[in-house]
């Protein structure tokens, strides 16, 4: 059996949004105060956009995926322009499975805060 492109692509964006719509509950328990002025379509809008972002940094594993996600609702809706942070995640030097814990272990208290401006 052969799968065409954009038999993948549909596909895809199917596994995308069953995973944006568990991760916006988990988003909405855990942090109901950064996610209660977003309706559910708004919210499950930003969470699809922020796992596209994701992966477009290489981050394809569930735990970075859901830990990009959740900074983009504590810290800001794009904490990944700040500079310090973007060099991080589009460092080829640093191996895609590697960018999350580098990033909260070489990123500084202050430079979070600056990503905070990011909305």
């Amino acid at each position: 059996m052969k799968i065409r492109t954009a038999q993948m692509q549909i596909l895809q964006q199917s596994l995308v949004q069953r995973f944006a719509k568990v991760l916006s509950m988990k988003l909405r328990s855990d942090f109901p105060e950064q996610t209660s002025a977003h309706g559910d379509p708004s919210l499950l809008e930003r969470v699809e956009s922020a796992i596209v972002r994701a992966r477009s940094y290489g981050l394809w594993r569930d735990k970075d995926v859901t830990a990009f996600v959740r900074l983009t609702v504590v810290i800001a809706p794009n904490f990944d322009r700040h500079r310090p942070i973007n060099e991080v995640l589009t460092s080829t030097d640093i191996a895609d499975e590697e960018k999350v814990s580098v990033l909260f272990a070489s990123v500084s208290e202050f430079e979070w805060a600056l990503a905070a401006f990011y909305r």
